[in-house]
């Protein structure tokens, strides 16, 4: 079975009004308490959404952290550390028990990858190369995602029926990438970094369909569990797989796709989390919500030879901005600090360290009628040193009506930098509208998501 359809459909619309978008928003609150109160080890042995139906941290092997013991299986050499690597093969995946997903009628999927190659092989037995992430066999009712690199393209096939969008920019490899599929009744969409690809699209209203042992990772199938093709071979690490029985809201994607950066210095003889030497290290770890978070650290250990003014906690004073969630020093919560650290060269300063945590405001609504306030919508900060990249702004079907790439310095930037409430020059309708921007402070940047009113 080609992984490709013959009836391909290109279909944008959607239907969503906006009580439904504002229930949507409300659910999503109700949602964020929950993960509130729900840690790591409550998570092994409950769940924060009840319908979360298949959790793969890959943290705790092929256990299903979501309690509904869906354990899968892997087959050739597939690899798991802390995710799972499929090869460049036809014989490696990750088998899913097909009633995770059969019958199944509103839907998400969602999980990492990381490319370590695109397949760009010629046709093999009939077949167009492909990397293939998920594979549903019901004789002629197909379910799959792929993705095409050479075409920049995303592959996602429903009940036989094939529907291709392209990202704006090509996928990359040792990149990791968010990626998501949700369907609420007949109303599709693919999401890439929290962000959506498209406007939405329309599929069949009836259930998934995938007979048993039928639903695989990192092949596409031509017989149950089997028939796979190297050409369509995912090739690549895939982490943090999860499948939820409803829709869930970008603002709740956004939040699954969230990384943490450090940057950190210590003294020789220290250890962080295990780490002793200088470099660059990927952690992932569960988050308070279920989902397999990631930690980048780049630490540096100080030596004899590292020049006095670079040594760690040399400094008297000092006043730190942070990001949410972060830490400096060992310290995450706001507050003034003194610390003594002991090194035989220079590491037993005394630190008198002021920790504050860098914080942006997002208004939840604005008024463009000329009257002088509140005429454009813009972010605030307690950081001057704060600005943002990515800024985009959304109407309720997905379509982008105003971005900014970076702004550097959102207290100093002008007034004219901001959203005035118009798309091309004309004025929008009063309504709500979905933002998504990176909030960059001194430890990286922080992907934040939620919505605006605009008044009239």
């Amino acid at each position: 079975m080609p992984f490709y359809s013959n009836n391909l459909i290109d279909d944008f619309s959607a239907s969503d009004t906006i009580s439904a978008y504002i229930r949507m928003i409300v659910r999503f609150s109700f949602i964020l308490l929950l993960f509130a109160v729900c840690n790591k080890s409550e998570l092994l042995s409950q769940t924060c959404d009840s319908l979360l139906s298949v959790l793969y941290s890959f943290d705790e092997g092929l256990t299903d952290l979501s309690n509904n013991n869906y354990t899968g299986s892997t087959q050739g050499d597939a690899l798991i550390t802390n995710f799972i690597t499929i090869p460049h093969d036809a014989q490696s995946a990750l088998v899913v028990p097909s009633a995770a997903i059969d019958g199944v009628t509103d839907f998400t999927i969602s999980f990492r990858i990381r490319f370590k190659g695109f397949n760009t092989e010629l046709t093999v037995n009939g077949f167009s190369p492909i990397n293939s992430m998920i594979s549903g066999f019901a004789q002629n009712n197909a379910f799959g995602f792929g993705y095409s690199q050479p075409t920049n393209i995303f592959n996602f096939t429903f009940q036989g029926v094939a529907y291709e969008f392209s990202p704006a920019d090509t996928l990359v490899e040792e990149d990791w990438y968010c990626l998501a599929i949700t369907r609420s009744q007949n109303g599709a969409n693919i999401y890439l970094d929290g962000v959506p690809i498209n406007g939405g699209f329309t599929v069949p209203l009836s259930p998934v369909e995938v007979l048993p042992g039928g639903f695989v990772l990192g092949q596409d199938q031509d017989c149950s569990a089997g028939c796979y093709e190297a050409n369509q071979s995912m090739h690549g690490d895939l982490d943090n797989f999860r499948i939820y029985r409803r829709a869930l809201t970008p603002e709740e994607l956004v939040v699954n796709c969230q990384t943490e950066f450090q940057e950190l210095t210590i003294c020789e003889g220290e250890i962080v989390d295990g780490y002793f030497e200088s470099g660059v290290y990927e952690d992932n770890f569960l988050t308070a919500d279920g989902c397999d978070g990631i930690r980048v650290l780049n630490l540096t250990v100080a030596n004899d030879t590292t020049p006095i003014s670079e040594v760690p906690f040399v400094d008297v004073r000092e006043v730190r901005f942070i990001c949410p969630g972060a830490s400096y020093r060992g310290f995450s919560d706001p507050g003034n600090y003194v610390d003594t650290l002991d090194s035989p060269f220079g590491c037993d300063t005394v630190l008198n360290l002021s920790l504050s945590i860098s914080s942006v405001y997002v208004p939840n609504a604005f008024s463009p009628n000329s009257d002088g306030v509140n005429d454009r919508f813009r972010i605030f900060t307690n950081d001057e040193n704060v600005g943002i990249t990515n800024f985009r702004i959304f109407d309720r079907w997905g379509g982008l009506v105003y971005e900014k790439e970076t702004i550097p310095a959102i207290g100093t930037t002008p007034a004219d930098w901001w959203w005035d409430g118009r798309r091309n020059g004309k004025d929008l309708d009063p309504g709500i509208y979905l933002y998504v921007f990176e909030s960059v402070c001194p430890d990286g940047n922080i992907r934040k998501a939620g919505s605006v009113t605009l008044l009239r």
